[in-house]
């Protein structure tokens, strides 16, 4: 899931939701109360993946004789019924028997947090992108940056808020007069 979604909220998602290589959530969580509507971008990788899946979709209709079905994931025994998440269980155990993998669908929402903060992106867009109501929450349950990250970050912005370079006389260091921090 690179797209960061919960399963629900991609098996419930409908054709009419794509767009410009964005999916509209139409079935967040917290739905009818904190939830909110919203587009999650399709990212370059997985485009080529969704125009093949679309294209055996439409072949797939064809052969019901549909022109057009409401569920983006259609199911072969009926196009026109969306997912139940029993049946999206069942369809992960398939895959996990043919590729020999086992993984949770919870875990690649994890995946996909720690893959943006170790992207480079800032802890809130790893927050705000899965749409994670809290930092905490992401923090916590998600994603955290790994210590070579920290300690890179805490060298380059040492290295950027210290004047001068490693070997020469630092003006804060050999200056004659002394600075307590009062006036």
């Amino acid at each position: 899931m690179m797209t960061g979604l919960r399963p629900r909220e991609l098996r419930l998602a409908e054709f009419e939701d794509t767009n410009e290589w964005t999916l509209r959530v139409r079935h967040p969580k917290g739905e009818g109360s904190y939830g909110l509507y919203r587009e999650v971008p399709i990212p370059r990788p997985l485009r080529p993946v969704l125009s093949a899946y679309l294209k055996a979709r439409e072949q797939m209709l064809a052969q019901h004789g549909l022109l057009h079905a409401k569920p983006l994931l259609c199911r072969k025994d009926n196009p026109n019924a969306f997912y139940s998440a029993n049946t999206l269980r069942c369809v992960k155990a398939k895959v996990e028997d043919l590729s020999g993998v086992r993984f949770e669908l919870r875990a690649l929402r994890r995946t996909y947090g720690q893959m943006l903060l170790d992207s480079g992106t800032s802890l809130e867009t790893a927050s705000i992108a899965p749409w994670h109501r809290s930092v905490k929450t992401t923090q916590a349950y998600y994603c955290q940056k790994s210590l070579d990250t920290v300690n890179s970050e805490v060298l380059r912005a040492l290295d950027d808020a210290m004047p001068g370079t490693p070997g020469t006389k630092n003006p804060l260091i050999s200056r004659t007069e002394v600075i307590t921090g009062y006036g």
